[in-house]
């Protein structure tokens, strides 16, 4: 008799007691992309039924070394003619002082210990395979780092800073996966696939696959987002926010491929892009050229094929000196 896979069946699923028979069955259901919508939605609900704890593993590190630093040492000595008193001798301050300098050494090396990191240069793109299977690619001047020696049972948590793509590995145990980035912005997912865009100038979060939860870790009134596929959600350097739907989310994932997707972008984002991207300074001669805009998209893999190509379609000149770009109007003869 065949059995329904029906909203209680999938929560036994989460909850870890289905039997090897519908396992099979609910994967064979999330074969239709219909049912993988409902999946996360059912996924979302269950999760606020059944919040996660996670675990404050720096929290007894810094107790410990408050409390070295600020208690009275348990040394105790008599002087003749004298009441009883702490004293230190030559080789107990001597101890002491190396104790101090080796817990504060470790205690400000504790990211270097505990997280690995990798980063990328101007102008390279790598994927990183996690220790639990998750796929990373991760664009051109940006790092990610993640714990050296696995993830804990809950929680899988990340720190970006720059770009990459996510291809999250949806676990036995239905561990968050967390991406933290420099915006106090969290991205929150079990299992999809998404762009996260975090640099000085601001943040982006677009979802292609699955559902993610955007948080607001610092903000005083901190706002929980919920993307579907092909939403756009945008935070600027001043703090606000926006939201849109793409009718096309695989655009801003074509970095991977060394492909450039511009859709009525104007020259001065496109000269942000070959800053962050390829470590050049640009100069855009003028406020008016500035602002006029290219589409089309574009194979390139160097800062000087790809303002060569800009410059050819804006009928204008471009010069380049070291990591120095100038784009400005043609001279009239």
């Amino acid at each position: 008799m065949n059995i329904p896979v029906n909203k209680q069946l999938i929560f036994e699923h989460f909850a870890d007691r289905v039997t090897p028979l519908q396992h099979r069955m609910i994967a064979e259901w999330l074969e239709d992309p219909t049912n993988q919508e409902l999946y996360y939605e059912w996924l979302e609900e269950w999760e606020l039924q059944n919040p996660q704890y996670a675990v404050d593993v720096e929290a007894p590190l810094e107790k410990s070394l408050k409390k070295l630093l600020t208690e009275q040492p348990p040394f105790q000595g008599h002087l003749a003619g004298q009441s009883t008193r702490r004293f230190f001798s030559p080789w107990q301050w001597a101890a002491v002082v190396a104790g101090l300098v080796l817990m504060s050494a470790l205690y400000v090396s504790r990211t270097y210990i505990r997280y690995r990191s990798e980063t990328t240069t101007y102008g390279e793109i790598r994927k990183i395979v996690l220790p639990e299977g998750s796929v990373v690619t991760l664009n051109a001047n940006s790092s990610l780092r993640y714990p050296r020696f696995g993830f804990g049972d809950k929680e899988r948590r990340v720190f970006l800073t720059g770009e990459a793509s996510f291809a999250v590995q949806h676990l036995k145990n239905h561990a968050r996966f967390v991406v933290s980035t420099d915006h106090d912005l969290d991205v929150v997912v079990l299992g999809t696939e998404f762009n996260v865009f975090s640099r000085p100038r601001g943040a982006k979060v677009v979802l292609q696959r699955g559902k993610v939860e955007i948080v607001r870790t610092q903000h005083p009134t901190a706002r929980h987002i919920t993307l579907k596929p092909g939403d756009l959600v945008s935070l600027d350097s001043s703090g606000f926010w926006s939201m849109k739907h793409l009718t096309r989310p695989d655009a801003y994932v074509a970095w991977q491929e060394h492909r450039f997707e511009f859709d009525q972008t104007a020259l001065a984002e496109i000269a942000k892009l070959l800053e962050e991207n390829y470590g050049m300074h640009v100069q855009i001669a003028d406020t008016a050229l500035a602002e006029r805009t290219v589409s089309g998209t574009f194979s390139t893999r160097t800062a000087a094929e790809l303002s060569q190509v800009i410059a050819d379609l804006l009928d204008i000149s471009v010069s380049q000196k070291g990591n120095q770009i100038l784009f400005k109007e043609p001279l009239t003869p």
